[in-house]
């Protein structure tokens, strides 16, 4: 059996880069964790348990033989939160024969609005009626006084 993959890129190295880019460690962030199942199985069992925890959950497929589950929450990005959030993501990897592959932070929108999974739009989206198109009237018109309806086809 296959040895679980460790992390390649530290939460150092990716404090560095945040750093690097002139990102504000201080403040709020949106941050987005990154973890691998083989199986859709699995990966939605973790997005349960994860969104009873308080995270948005994204599960997609991640070709070719992989599922990609998304989990984003928003907090200040501390090494103490950051690994926090590691220990337990790596956990709920683990137990569901998972990897954890590390996170990301990103500025959170200027919307004061919480991010909604992609599932609960398309379901409000289809639960939404379509507009009504205005009604075809497939009658032909009545003729009008006098016109003969034989004046069209005669030759």
């Amino acid at each position: 059996m296959q040895a679980a993959r460790e992390l390649e890129i530290t939460d150092e190295k990716i404090f560095g880069r945040l750093t690097d880019s002139g990102f504000d460690l201080t403040q709020e962030a949106v941050l987005e964790a990154f973890l691998y199942f083989s199986g859709e199985g699995p990966a939605r069992r973790v997005a349960a348990q994860l969104e009873e925890g308080g995270y948005v959950t994204y599960v997609d497929p991640s070709p070719p033989t992989r599922w990609l589950l998304e989990a984003v929450s928003r907090a200040v990005p501390t090494a103490e939160h950051i690994a926090a959030m590691g220990a337990a993501l790596k956990s709920a990897a683990r137990s569901n024969n998972g990897i954890y592959d590390g996170w990301w932070a990103s500025e959170p929108p200027d919307e004061d609005a919480e991010p909604v999974p992609v599932e609960s739009t398309a379901a409000e989206l289809e639960a939404e009626p379509e507009p009504e198109a205005e009604p075809v009237d497939l009658q032909p018109e009545p003729a009008e006084a006098g016109a003969s309806s034989s004046s069209s086809s005669a030759p």
